[in-house]
């Protein structure tokens, strides 16, 4: 559903129509990547708090020739308790060696919040 209402957010919907017909954009459970290869692909993994280190690896290694994967999450919302693979997998590959071979990690900033003013007002106010 998330992906289905940025899709309205950015594009028209014969254009939606057309990107899922033509099976340009796709959403795919990270269970079902096994056995994928993903060559000339972009990839958004959205919700990336909520993935283990099992399914975190699981989705980098199906990362094939010529494509992009980024990994979205915010860390302070997973739902894991404490099981998340995502902070340990951007600590270990947050450093020069990893820039240096195209890996790049970003954080954003309470400042960054764009949702909602009353929920920039929350995060900077009341969410350490």
């Amino acid at each position: 559903m998330p992906l289905m209402e940025k899709l309205d957010e950015f594009v028209s919907i014969p254009d939606k129509k057309r990107l899922i017909a033509e099976e340009r954009v796709k959403g795919i459970p990270v269970n079902y990547l096994r056995g994928a290869s993903l060559n000339a692909q972009y990839v958004i993994c959205d919700e990336s708090q909520n993935f283990t280190r099992k399914e975190m690896v699981t989705a980098i290694t199906r990362l094939g020739q010529f494509s992009k994967m980024i990994f979205v999450a915010d860390p302070v919302q997973s739902d894991l308790n404490g099981q998340s693979g995502f902070m340990p997998l951007f600590d270990l590959f947050n450093d020069e060696t990893s820039r240096a071979n195209g890996i790049h990690c970003f954080s954003f900033t309470k400042d960054d919040v764009v949702r909602s003013g009353i929920l920039k007002y929350i995060c900077v106010k009341h969410i350490k």
